[in-house]
């Protein structure tokens, strides 16, 4: 999926409502990586994700902060409720 969307980098965010455990968050930051994203840019990259289960939330922040990725896990039904 990461492949066919192709973030890039600089003063983006990305939103995931259906997060599961941030993975594409981690393999997006990755790809710019791979790319040439200078550093200074790939800080900048923020990323939001909505996830209803709350063990879920808690395996895609930790997720997050083990592969130094910025951003913010919500608990939230998407389906319902508006992600942010």
């Amino acid at each position: 999926m990461v492949e066919v969307l192709q973030p890039t980098s600089g003063d983006k965010m990305s939103l995931d409502p259906a997060c599961g455990s941030g993975g594409m968050f981690v393999q997006a930051t990755r790809y710019m990586h791979n790319h040439n994203a200078r550093a200074t840019d790939m800080m900048k990259f923020r990323c939001y994700g909505v996830e209803k289960e709350p063990d879920t939330v808690k395996l895609a922040k930790m997720n997050l902060l083990l592969n130094n990725v910025r951003g913010e896990i919500t608990e939230a039904n998407s389906f319902y409720a508006a992600p942010l």
